[in-house]
C-alpha cells in the first residue's frame, strides 16, 4: 500500500468504525425507510437504469430491501463485514444479489 493509500485507509476505517452491526441506528431508520424512500430517495432516481445496481455503504439493507423492487441485479457493499453478513440473512442467496465486503475508499475488497 502506498503512503496514499495507507491513509485513506485509515480514514476509511475511521469513517466505518461507528457502523457496527449492533448501532442502534438501523433498527431506528428501518421504521421510516418507506417514507424516505417514496419522498426523498425515489423522486431522485425514478428515471434511472436499474439493470445493475450497486448499493454502497449498505447497512443492514434498508434501502437494498427497496431497490430489489427495481433492480435486475443487486450488489451490497459495505466497510462492515457485519453489515453485510446482515444483509446476506435478510435478503438470503438471491440469484440476482451479490455481496462485497469493500476498503471503503476504491471499492476493492
Amino acid at each position: 500500500m502506498t503512503g496514499g493509500e495507507t491513509g485513506l485507509a485509515s480514514l476509511a476505517a475511521y469513517s466505518g468504525d461507528p457502523w457496527t452491526p449492533d448501532n442502534p441506528y438501523f433498527q431506528m431508520a428501518e421504521k421510516d425507510g418507506r417514507w424516505l424512500w417514496d419522498n426523498l430517495v425515489w423522486p431522485f432516481i425514478d428515471d434511472s437504469d436499474f439493470s445493475d445496481v450497486l448499493d454502497l455503504a449498505a447497512g443492514h439493507g434498508r434501502n437494498s430491501a427497496f431497490l430489489l423492487e427495481h433492480a435486475h441485479r443487486l450488489t451490497i457493499a459495505d466497510v462492515q463485514a457485519g453489515n453485510v453478513e446482515s444483509c446476506r440473512r435478510r435478503f438470503g442467496e438471491l440469484a440476482n444479489v451479490s455481496y462485497l465486503v469493500v476498503n471503503g475508499y476504491n471499492f476493492q475488497p
